[in-house]
């Protein structure tokens, strides 16, 4: 609700850029605003431009605020990100490749079908271990 609203900014100086100076010349540079294209045939705006009559006549406006890290909010993914980057169709094909090791590993199946895909999880857990860690840290064994 509108009562409700309060006056917030970003600082003006977070918009600017100083622009590379020209080697030779006596340019002086200054800091602008430089402009950010938006794709008009990307998904985002594509997916944009099917809400803009229902917007235009209802506040369905929402804004969680900075990045939340917990809260119902945490989760959300923005518009942009779910249809521009692969991320969530990375994740279904991930799931799906998981689904197909645990169709292909019933009971009664090969005992090596078992062996390999356990031992390729366990490789490449080790792996995902080593991305998330540290920079600097080796496990002592």
């Amino acid at each position: 609700p509108v009562p409700d609203w309060r006056v917030e900014g970003v600082p003006f100086t977070a918009m600017l850029r100083v622009p590379a100076s020209s080697a030779g010349g006596c340019f002086q540079p200054r800091p602008a605003i430089f402009p950010h294209r938006v794709d008009m045939e990307g998904a985002a705006f594509r997916s944009w431009r099917n809400e803009r009559a229902a917007n235009a006549e209802h506040e369905n406006y929402q804004n969680p605020g900075p990045i939340q890290l917990s809260g119902p909010s945490a989760s959300r993914i923005s518009t942009t990100v779910a249809t521009k980057f692969s991320y969530l169709a990375e994740l279904d094909a991930l799931r799906r490749s998981l689904a197909r090791v645990g169709d292909r590993c019933r009971p009664g199946c090969d005992p090596r079908t078992v062996r390999v895909a356990k031992r390729s999880l366990a490789t490449m857990n080790q792996i995902l271990d080593e991305l998330s860690g540290p920079a600097d840290y080796i496990e002592q064994r």
